[in-house]
């Protein structure tokens, strides 16, 4: 009596085992398989772009780098006026 209970639990245990193993596959491929379709999504879209939207991204794109230059010169010339900038130096005492 003892042994077949012991079989029983035995089995039973291995097939929750088998069953979550199984489970966790299957929650596997479908994550993964949502992730490249989240991230192909993106990256397929200027597939279908018409001659309008290709104007768009060259405007942002345009505007973004000529942001980037006017950002980099005012921050090459405060650091060098900049009140800060005589602590950073060393020389703190003659700052004040």
């Amino acid at each position: 009596m003892q042994l077949s209970l012991i079989t029983i639990v035995s089995t039973q245990t291995q097939n929750n085992f088998t069953d979550s193993k199984r489970i966790l596959l299957q929650n596997f491929t479908y994550d993964m398989s949502n992730i490249f379709k989240g991230t192909g999504y993106p990256y397929s879209r200027p597939l279908y772009w018409k001659g309008n939207d290709f104007l768009k991204f060259d405007g942002v794109v345009a505007t973004t780098f000529g942001f980037a230059a006017i950002d980099e010169k005012y921050n090459n010339k405060k650091s060098k006026v900049g009140l800060l900038s005589p602590i950073f130096n060393g020389n703190a005492l003659s700052a004040v």
